[in-house]
């Protein structure tokens, strides 16, 4: 497949760390941004464009880590088989960014690019969740998209980071936890 007359539109999605990418660092560049750039400068695609609908503290897991104090977050209903407000409302986004581009989805290319998995990763360790639940809420988002759009996407993970020893108790947290939050996001990262 040549890439070389085609677009590309990069979708961020997840948790906080994703929606953070809109924020502009102190060079006055976006994480996306850079993305972007850094992706375009390869010069495979004609153009490359970036949209972000990643919501901070949203759980993929939204049966069992649903926050009722925002319960418009979330990304997948697991008992259900359904889609959380989080993926309902990124696909909204992601149609309205095919219309919006004028992608042509025989020709040019989505990909997504997914950093999630804190939320989740306390709720293994609270023990509210586990990591099969988590697994299969993941593919299922992926999934779902996949069949919304009526394309093949290409999903990028971001490798999420654990607690800083030194970080964790210099912000309050006991050593029983950082260690229960690295166990629970190693699991996730596996």
């Amino acid at each position: 497949m040549s890439y070389s007359s085609s677009l590309l539109h990069v979708i961020i999605l997840g948790q906080s760390n994703a929606s953070n990418l809109k924020n502009k660092g102190s060079d006055g560049v976006s994480g996306q941004e850079y993305l972007r750039q850094t992706i375009d400068n390869k010069g495979i695609f004609e153009e490359v464009s970036v949209s972000n609908y990643a919501v901070g503290s949203t759980p993929v897991d939204a049966d069992r880590l649903l926050n009722p104090l925002t319960p418009n977050n979330g990304w997948w209903f697991l008992d259900t088989n359904a889609p959380a407000p989080s993926l309902v409302s990124a696909i909204t986004g992601i149609r309205n960014d095919i219309t919006r581009l004028g992608l042509d989805l025989a020709q040019d290319h989505l990909s997504i690019v997914w950093s999630q998995g804190e939320t989740d990763a306390s709720g293994i360790r609270q023990g509210k969740t586990d990591i099969e639940r988590y697994t299969q809420a993941t593919q299922a988002v992926f999934e779902y998209i996949r069949s919304e759009i009526g394309a093949d996407i290409s999903v990028f993970l971001i490798k999420t980071g654990g607690y800083d020893q030194a970080g964790g108790i210099a912000i309050g947290r006991t050593q029983e936890f950082i260690g229960a939050s690295n166990v629970a996001h190693n699991q996730i990262q596996q």
